[in-house]
């Protein structure tokens, strides 16, 4: 899975490209993200560790501008991702 910087002026140490981009068109498209591309992203990061939980977790910072009717799902994913950085250290 490609991860890259981004420099949008929030500190963000990478995203993943394949989230963001759909994320982003999810938001053109419907004016707001999916709750199944969180979901998505969770199984990533929780379940298949296809993703670090530092890079998950920055991936949903950058697509938190882009939630309206997703805050639940992206609350939670958030918390669960806090809670697994914090078992890694």
């Amino acid at each position: 899975m490609r991860v890259n910087n981004v420099n949008s002026g929030i500190s963000f140490q990478a995203v993943n490209q394949k989230y963001l981009e759909r994320g982003l068109k999810e938001a053109r498209i419907d004016g707001s993200i999916t709750s199944h591309l969180i979901t998505c992203l969770e199984a990533d990061v929780v379940l298949f560790k296809n993703l670090s939980v530092q890079d998950g977790l920055d991936t949903l910072k950058a697509l938190e501008p882009y939630t309206k009717q997703v805050q639940l799902s992206f609350a939670q994913a958030k918390e669960n991702f806090i809670k697994r950085l914090g078992k890694q250290s």
